[in-house]
């Protein structure tokens, strides 16, 4: 069934983002994804009628997917959600995420200020205590 709406939420987040100079990567088979990516960064956007989650995920140092430092691993992640809006967790593999949501339709100054936020609150990680240690900086 074809979702009309879904698809114009969806070209609105797209242009925007490549007006922010992010190519967008598509897959054929699912009407909600987007991936958009700049220089070495990427971001994964779900698209609702009315809404959009923002997700983007890093690569976490041996220490971290070390099963015997699982526990530190889980007390960063603990600490990030305590100090941050944003929602943070570990992936199956190993992988820290952090996403956020947004549940109102596009409107362009909106998701600007949401973007950037969302941005603001990846840049916090690395001041989250051990951030070194998880990550292998």
């Amino acid at each position: 069934m074809e979702n009309t709406e879904l698809k114009v939420q969806k070209e609105l987040y797209k242009t925007h983002l490549e007006f922010l100079g992010y190519s967008i990567e598509e897959d054929p088979n699912d009407e909600q994804v987007i991936t958009a990516r700049k220089q070495d960064e990427k971001w994964y956007f779900t698209i609702f009628n009315k809404g959009i989650r923002i997700m983007q995920t890093w690569s976490t140092s041996e220490y971290a997917r070390t099963n015997s430092n699982r526990l530190d691993l889980l007390e960063f992640i603990n600490a990030a959600n305590y100090q941050h809006t944003a929602q943070y967790s570990v992936t199956p593999s190993g992988n820290f995420c952090i996403q956020m949501t947004a549940l109102s339709p596009y409107e362009r100054i909106a998701f600007g200020t949401f973007f950037e936020f969302f941005n603001r609150e990846v840049s916090y990680v690395g001041k989250v205590p051990n951030a070194g240690k998880i990550f292998g900086f």
